[in-house]
């Protein structure tokens, strides 16, 4: 019975030893990990001091930790840090580095699919009357933004102020009988599917 737990030790000291934080790893996942380690160590007689285990926590950090590591050995006496100070100074300072990191976003791609030709014309048809919807607003709002920083310039004669009216009035009117034939067309809609 002794050998098996000298052969249990060897293995666990061992795991203890070679010990590190893996690259996707976050501090609570490490601190478990290593936390197991040290608890079957224990059960089975081995112990480490509190200074053993920060030490070993603090060689554990990869790379991309060495600035805090090196802010936590010079700033702190590792003899009488106690570990659950160490995690959670590690903890606030991964939390910092998360929220400091911009946020990916990620694109969406849509699968194209075979239709039928009726299909694919009113897709279109639908998707020309958006676009041009999306135009005729954009382009009303252009003229009145121009007109309106003109107005504050004195020397634009009448005609031009004119000819900005009458463009807005008919991009108007063209824009509400677009979005009247789109109405009664979504109002058609259901009677078309029946068909």
């Amino acid at each position: 019975m002794d050998q098996v737990k000298e052969t249990r030790i060897n293995l666990l000291v061992q795991q203890y030893e070679a010990f590190k934080m893996k690259p996707d790893e976050s501090i609570s996942e490490m601190y478990d990990r290593l936390n197991t380690i040290i608890n079957s160590l224990a059960l089975l007689g081995k112990n480490y001091s509190n200074a053993e285990m920060v030490r070993k926590v603090l060689r554990s950090l990869p790379m991309n930790w060495e600035a805090k590591k090196t802010a936590i050995e010079e700033a702190k006496d590792l003899t009488t840090l106690r570990l659950d100070q160490l995690m959670g100074s590690l903890l606030s300072y991964e939390e910092e580095k998360r929220s400091s990191v911009p946020q990916t976003t990620k694109s969406i791609a849509f699968k194209a699919s075979a239709s039928t030709d009726d299909e694919s014309d009113d897709i279109e048809a639908e998707t020309d009357e958006e676009l041009s919807l999306s135009k005729s607003s954009r382009n009303r709002r252009r003229a009145l933004l121009a007109w309106s920083d003109e107005e504050d310039n004195e020397s634009e004669s009448e005609e031009e102020q004119k000819a900005n009216l009458c463009y807005m009035a008919r991009s108007k009117s063209e824009s509400d009988s677009d979005e009247e034939k789109s109405l009664r067309e979504l109002e058609s809609y259901p009677q078309n599917i029946a068909r």
